[in-house]
């Protein structure tokens, strides 16, 4: 029951990181319909898949917080250039 607390408690913060994933997918590649649906799953899948693994196996816990570190980075900085492209004339 300890495990599935500690999972849990990644839940919301995983789920913020996909989120964003799937937005930035879905603009960089123009996706819309039932396409946006199949690349959340499978981008929800593989990033709670690589968590659930990294819980798992102590010593790969560096490698899948690193990548989720990198990727939230890349996210956060082009959301902001998006945000404040749109100030723009």
């Amino acid at each position: 029951m300890e495990q599935l607390n500690a999972l849990m408690s990644l839940f919301i913060p995983v789920s913020a990181i996909v989120f964003g994933m799937v937005e930035f997918l879905k603009n960089a590649l123009n996706l819309n319909g039932p396409v946006v649906t199949v690349v959340s799953f499978i981008t929800g899948a593989v990033v709670g898949g690589a968590v659930f693994i990294a819980y798992q196996f102590p010593q790969a816990q560096i490698y899948v917080y690193g990548a989720l570190f990198i990727l939230t980075t890349g996210l956060v900085s082009s959301g902001f250039y998006k945000f404040s492209s749109t100030f723009r004339r």
